[in-house]
C-alpha cells in the first residue's frame, strides 16, 4: 500500500486502485481477491463455502 502526499484530494476507484483517506493521510490501494478456483477447493475457506449459500 502506498502513501499519497500530494495536493489531490481524491476517494475513489480507479481500475485496480483504490484512493482512500484514513485519519488526516490519503492512501491509495491495489485490489486484491482470492480466485474463485481457490474458494471452490482449498481446505482452509471450507467455513466459506458453507455460508456462501
Amino acid at each position: 500500500m502506498a502513501k499519497a502526499n500530494n495536493i489531490l484530494k481524491i476517494e475513489a476507484t480507479v481500475g485496480e486502485l483504490t484512493f482512500f483517506k484514513l485519519g488526516i493521510k490519503s492512501f491509495i490501494s491495489k485490489k486484491g481477491s482470492v480466485s474463485k478456483e481457490s474458494i471452490e477447493t482449498d481446505t482452509g475457506v471450507v467455513r466459506t463455502r458453507e455460508n456462501k449459500n
